[in-house]
């Protein structure tokens, strides 16, 4: 407050000795200064925001969006290789083969939809993501295994199911969640993060703004009183 005084003081002499056309055009001036800083101030607020929201949308949004087609893929391709080893009789051979055709497939567009994730996983920090790829893949593997023992012995494979596809795909499962709620906590951060900064932004705006109006209306005040 002491340097707006002092700044008001000046002006009040410089008023004293300029025109009324020059003390007129000065009192605007300074008015829309002020107001073209405080829109300048609001639009870079408004775009650093813009910018972090546009991140969560595009990176951490699409990565958890990733994550759960991920875990829909295995399923269905866990699904389909359940049905086809359980299937239990030779007449079924056809079906079988097709189940594992389809299996093929869908662990093609697994890999992927991982792959994608892996590009577009925003944090620097890849412990979770790095553990839910791995034990997909491992499942990956243990699936792609079951699906070629089954030509061959299905009760073997029907096994395999038990013992080790579905623990896998159950720690895959796991996995997926805490991928997902770590995003969902850092995301969380950002917008938090964004909230204090607008609020701090928007008191100093409007703190400025005060400020600038009571020194347009002390200087409209000098201005009336040198006339």
């Amino acid at each position: 407050m002491q340097a707006v005084r002092l700044v008001l003081l000046i002006m009040r002499q410089m008023i004293k000795n300029m025109k009324i056309r020059k003390s007129l055009i000065m009192g605007y001036g300074i008015t829309i200064a002020v107001s073209v800083v405080i829109i300048i101030a609001s639009l870079i607020l408004m775009s650093v925001q813009k910018g972090q929201y546009t991140d969560i949308l595009e990176r951490y949004v699409k990565s958890t969006q990733l994550a759960s087609e991920c875990r829909i893929e295995y399923n269905r391709a866990a699904r389909n290789l359940r049905d086809g080893v359980l299937s239990g009789n030779t007449s079924s051979l056809d079906a079988t083969q097709s189940k594992i055709s389809e299996l093929s497939e869908q662990l093609s567009v697994l890999e992927s939809t991982l792959t994608e994730l892996n590009n577009l996983y925003p944090l620097d920090d890849k412990t979770e993501l790095n553990n839910f790829v791995n034990l997909v893949k491992g499942w990956e593997t243990e699936a792609t295994t079951i699906g070629q023992t089954v030509r061959t012995n299905q009760q073997k494979a029907a096994e395999m199911i038990v013992e080790s596809c579905t623990p896998a795909l159950n720690q895959a499962a796991t996995a997926g969640d805490a991928l997902a709620a770590r995003l969902q906590t850092e995301e969380k951060k950002i917008i938090d993060q964004q909230a204090v900064i607008s609020n701090i932004a928007m008191i100093a705006i409007v703190v400025a703004m005060v400020i600038a109006t009571i020194v347009v209306i002390r200087i409209a005040l000098i201005i009336i009183k040198s006339i």
